[in-house]
């Protein structure tokens, strides 16, 4: 949780660390202790598939899981309440573009993809 910046001329073929503050730095940067984290891959990715990929005009999503709803946000970050029916969704109406789709499963757990409408 920390950035440092360093601003200055080159040090180019000199010998690093000639300040007191690039001494210090290295100091507290090889105190520092790293952990590595893991972003465990999200379960219901693993239950929940859509189809087709670009589309037109349906989103058909196939899933293991009940769903609860689902939400399609463009871009730029607007969000479009879509209606899930039967594991489906109308898009007919929404303009050509990239969106995000996310999907919610009745535990809460939320799955977004991209989708391409054509």
């Amino acid at each position: 949780k920390m950035v440092v910046v360093r601003q200055g001329n080159s040090a180019e073929n000199l010998t690093f660390a000639l300040s007191n503050f690039d001494n210090n730095l290295w100091d507290y940067i090889n105190k520092l202790t790293c952990s590595v984290s893991t972003i465990k891959e999200n379960e219901l990715a693993q239950q929940v598939t859509f189809c087709p990929n670009p589309t037109q005009e349906t989103i058909i999503i196939k899933s293991d899981v009940q769903l609860k709803s689902a939400s399609i946000t463009n871009s730029v970050g607007q969000q479009f309440e879509v209606k899930l029916i039967n594991n489906k969704i109308d898009i007919s109406q929404m303009q050509k573009g990239l969106y995000f789709l996310t999907i919610t499963s009745l535990t809460n757990t939320s799955l977004v993809k991209k989708v391409v409408i054509n």
